[in-house]
């Protein structure tokens, strides 16, 4: 219950930031001279070419210049729209880990668990890396008002220690090893009909199968809405420094004038 009712909290929280950055995009950006007509001319493009691929550099829009100032502030909110996207996704994983959709198809129970094992580590890395994107965009956005980003990535990276570690040993070294998955495995392994032992053998060994993947399926996907919660707070008190901090942000000439 716990879980659930922090999980209740962040959401509200997240979803307060993400109705001010909506109104900003919609309001601040949208109204910004030129650029709705930038914007419905690579709409154009997009919606109107037959094969994107296909596309040459002159057909291709450039990309919209804002003046410095404004271009600050749109990159301070935009890579907080990103590390948002990004922490939704690494909490998407929890879904995967439920269920298994490869029935009857050559993908074993075991390479399903581990290819989402190693998806979530990659998950947390590129969190990592847009937290640091973003905490640098704000501190330029904001340079009297500055963040102490070094700090808030140590201590990102030392929450997450684990999965960074398992991420950078999958990426520069070997697959991610677990004693479960190595279970999962070879009970598979020994309930398949080779060699001379029974079909009551056979099925014990898929029992036990089944039972080790249900098992640690529930176990990763527990960890995963855990952690989540985790990173929303850390997505969260960040959208919370924009808002408290970047007053045009809202749109308020009061507020934007203590700025």
């Amino acid at each position: 219950m716990e879980i659930e009712d922090q999980a209740t909290r962040n959401a509200a929280a997240l979803t307060q930031t993400i109705n001010l950055v909506s109104e900003f995009v919609t309001k601040r950006v949208m109204e910004y001279p030129g650029f709705l007509e930038w914007r419905k001319s690579k709409l154009k493009i997009v919606l109107g070419w037959e094969d994107l691929r296909s596309i040459g550099s002159k057909n291709r829009p450039d990309d919209f210049q804002f003046d410095d100032e404004f271009m600050r502030y749109y990159e301070a909110v935009h890579s907080w729209i990103r590390l948002y996207s990004t922490g939704q996704a690494a909490k998407d994983c929890e879904y995967y880990f439920r269920r298994y959709p490869f029935w009857n198809l050559p993908v074993t129970r075991e390479a399903h668990l581990r290819h989402i094992c190693e998806m979530w580590f990659s998950r947390i890395y590129e969190y990592k890396e847009r937290l640091k994107t973003c905490l640098n965009s704000i501190n330029a956005a904001l340079p009297e008002t500055q963040l102490d980003a070094g700090n808030i990535i140590k201590r990102f990276a030392r929450a997450f220690e684990n999965e960074i570690r398992a991420r950078n040993q999958i990426h520069h070294h070997r697959q991610f090893e677990d004693l479960m998955l190595e279970k999962i495995a070879l009970t598979q392994m020994m309930s398949l009909p080779i060699g001379e032992a029974g079909d009551e053998i056979r099925l014990g060994w898929r029992l036990e199968h089944e039972h080790a993947y249900r098992q640690t399926q529930k176990e990763w996907a527990s960890r995963v809405k855990r952690r989540g919660l985790l990173i929303d707070s850390y997505t969260g008190t960040i959208g919370n420094f924009i808002v408290d901090h970047m007053p045009w942000l809202s749109g308020d000439p009061q507020r934007a004038s203590k700025a």
